[in-house]
């Protein structure tokens, strides 16, 4: 059904056959501008970012909450996870998601963006701590 929509400019040529010339082209245009529209509406609709699912999880950063016998316990996303990692992680470590065997995460330990490592190299106390 929603393949009619989208074909909607060439179901709409038979008016040229069943009315006047003027009437059928002002017809017409209110059909190529209705769907434009809905083009438009839909390619904005199509590169949304994904918010819910597996594909917005992956990739996803988090920070660990809980170092509990059955595992790691991470917090993302404002979900809390049970977790596994090839590494020893801290609670307080910032991680990053690799992948997921059903409700398990795979974690890895998160790169620190470019810029703290810079600002953590330079002498003197950080900005704003007041020493």
């Amino acid at each position: 059904m929603c393949h009619l929509v989208l074909l909607l400019p060439v179901i709409a040529l038979p008016v040229f056959w069943l009315w006047s010339w003027p009437v059928a082209l002002a017809v017409y245009a209110l059909v190529l501008v209705v769907s434009a529209w809905m083009y438009i509406y839909a390619l904005v609709a199509m590169h949304r970012p994904i918010v819910v699912g597996n594909e917005r999880t992956l990739h996803s950063r988090g920070v660990v909450v809980d170092d509990a016998s059955d595992g790691l316990r991470v917090r993302v996303n404002s979900e809390y996870w049970l977790a596994e990692c090839a590494r020893p992680l801290a609670v307080g470590d910032e991680v990053r998601v690799v992948g997921r065997d059903g409700l398990t995460l795979i974690v890895a330990p998160a790169t620190k963006p470019v810029h703290q490592e810079e600002s953590s190299a330079t002498d003197g106390p950080p900005l704003g701590t007041g020493v």
